[in-house]
């Protein structure tokens, strides 16, 4: 979440970050399986973009203002993948400012 001491993303970055999960990101819903319990009909939301760059899944982080990045070596390769995700679903609807700039 933005501090109030962080300025709001100009329009020029909000631009940029929809280009950008329009050719990286992944939308998506997955089952909650909490400790082997039967599916009940929760869905979780997942948002995630990933890359093998590290300044671009950041400065996405910046722009957006939330969920998390991590990074985690990519199929014993020892290349590397950093990943930007969100499983929230109060974050979920944050994202609408990209909508109108995704293709």
């Amino acid at each position: 979440m933005r501090s109030s001491v962080e300025e709001s993303p100009s329009e020029s970055d909000i631009a940029w970050a929809a280009g950008l999960f329009e050719g990286e990101g992944t939308a998506g819903a997955s089952e909650n399986h909490r400790q082997g319990r039967r599916y009940t009909g929760n869905l979780i939301p997942r948002v995630s973009l990933g890359m093998t760059d590290e300044w671009p899944v950041r400065e996405f982080h910046r722009i957006v203002g939330f969920g998390h990045v991590d990074c985690r070596e990519y199929g014993g390769s020892g290349r590397f993948i950093w990943t930007w995700r969100s499983n929230s679903k109060r974050d979920i609807p944050r994202l609408a400012c990209l909508l109108p700039r995704l293709c």
